[in-house]
């Protein structure tokens, strides 16, 4: 049994899709009498897809508005001429919901399709794949042109015939309701990657995520769930406030941008959707610089927060500062130094191995505290066996006196005073790091042997002095 809240929904988004009709009408029949009175109040100069709120809208346009959105959705050109569609701004590629070029602009922004295609009729491939990516090219070209120029028509995508149908508006309306899993049928795995193979931190990572689903909480998405009044942004109270618009165009957002160097390219995409803004940046750019962009526009966005639930303005330096920090902090933390990194290899690759049989090893480690000066000693002795003969640990203060005590762990190997105990000092101050005592061959040695070996009085602790150096 459905619950209701969910019912609710369902009930909204049909609602939602029977509305969009209204707009489907006015772009199809614009010389009715519904068309023509709403474009004289608030579209002259502009198309119906165009239109803005108004200051004063009536419950009627804001309903019809609210029906558009699914409107932009599925809603595509049909290339004629071409003289209509504007080649980076306007939706005419037949690909699900990322009907614009991926590719970024080397043409003039404002340039149209009529530009690629030449007086037969015909695309000029030659330009085409100059010009634009690989994938986008290869779907330009499959795009087939009427034998003669005709105008340029709007075409419901989700429709074989290209008419919308509140059936399939419906299906829009869900999607925006429940969005579908990060696998989309909008762009391929591999430009989700330019997303999840980044060096970052998981909750930047779904953040863009989200950014670029358009699930963030902005007004615009707020405002169509009737959660707050207005679709205004409440930092420049200029235009509606869409996730573009939040991260990358609003007038905050561009002096982050401009104090980063990036606001140049920054304005050129931003006519885009966001996930071609983020393939774009790591093709020319790279990974190292899309990271930082990310990190950038989660920076934006927290300070955007800032703004709006605690009234607290931040100084755009401090969100670019804000961003480097944590991508330093994270890199560091993830990348260990080289230093690091040479030990951690140079201890792998240390395997203890016993000594040959009659021969003694001890391995011996120290660590050093700066703060409190004080430092921590050890020593192990093992026989060929691999069996410990005798263990010690000690920490000292960097006195001159040093208490060693030695535990035997082995019967066969009673307890002994150790009459030369100055080499086990020596042992402890060589630090980290493997000597095999070699008897009669080196001082070292044979210390450590006489003070295992040299009497039968067993004798736990013992107390030396360190011998003067100078």
């Amino acid at each position: 049994m459905l619950s209701l809240p969910l019912l609710a929904s369902l009930f909204t988004s049909f609602n939602q899709a029977l509305i969009a009709k209204q707009g489907w009408r006015i772009i199809q029949h614009p010389e009715s009498l519904m068309a023509r009175v709403l474009k004289a109040k608030y579209f002259k100069q502009s198309s119906f897809m165009e239109a803005k709120l108004g200051s004063r809208p009536s419950f009627v346009w804001r309903s019809i508005l609210w029906g558009r959105q699914i409107m932009q959705k599925g809603l595509r050109w049909k290339i004629g001429s071409g003289n209509q569609v504007c080649i980076y701004k306007s939706n005419w590629l037949p690909r699900p919901e990322a009907f614009k070029p991926f590719s970024p602009p080397t043409l003039d922004i404002q340039a149209v399709v009529a530009d690629l295609i030449d007086e037969n009729q015909n695309w000029k491939k030659e330009m085409i794949y100059q010009h634009f990516m690989k994938e986008d090219a290869a779907m330009i070209v499959r795009i087939q042109l009427p034998k003669t120029p005709k105008p340029d028509q709007y075409l419901w995508h989700y429709d074989k015939y290209g008419r919308y149908s509140v059936k399939s508006g419906y299906q829009i309306a869900l999607k925006l309701k429940f969005p579908d899993s990060p696998c989309s049928s909008d762009s391929s795995l591999s430009q989700w990657n330019v997303i999840w193979a980044t060096e970052l931190p998981e909750k930047i990572k779904i953040f863009m995520w989200r950014a670029v689903k358009n699930l963030l909480p902005t007004a615009s998405n707020l405002w169509r769930r009737k959660i707050v009044g207005s679709p205004i942004c409440r930092r420049c109270g200029v235009t509606n406030e869409d996730v573009i618009h939040a991260l990358l165009d609003c007038k905050v957002a561009k002096k982050v941008w401009r104090n980063t160097g990036c606001a140049e390219e920054i304005e050129k995409l931003v006519q885009q959707d966001l996930m071609a803004v983020l393939v774009e940046i790591q093709r020319k750019k790279g990974k190292k610089e899309l990271e930082l962009i990310v990190v950038l526009c989660w920076t934006i966005w927290y300070s955007r927060n800032l703004f709006i639930f605690e009234n607290k303005r931040e100084d755009s330096q401090l969100s670019i500062a804000r961003a480097e920090a944590n991508l330093d902090s994270f890199r560091r933390i993830n990348k260990p130094s080289s230093k690091i990194l040479e030990k951690q290899q140079r201890n792998r690759k240390q395997v203890w191995n016993p000594p040959p049989s009659g021969w003694f090893k001890i391995n011996v480690d120290a660590a050093v505290n700066g703060q409190d000066q004080s430092a921590g000693l050890g020593v192990i002795i093992r026989n060929s066996n691999g069996e410990v003969v005798a263990a010690a640990a000690q920490r000292s203060w960097f006195q001159l006196k040093l208490l060693i005590t030695l535990f035997m762990h082995s019967e066969e190997y009673p307890e002994y005073e150790a009459t030369h105990a100055d080499a086990l000092t020596e042992c402890f101050n060589f630090g980290t790091g493997m000597l095999t005592i070699h008897a009669q061959q080196d001082i070292l040695g044979v210390a450590v042997l006489m003070a295992v070996m040299k009497t039968k009085k067993p004798i736990a602790t013992m107390e030396t002095e360190k011998k003067n150096q100078n």
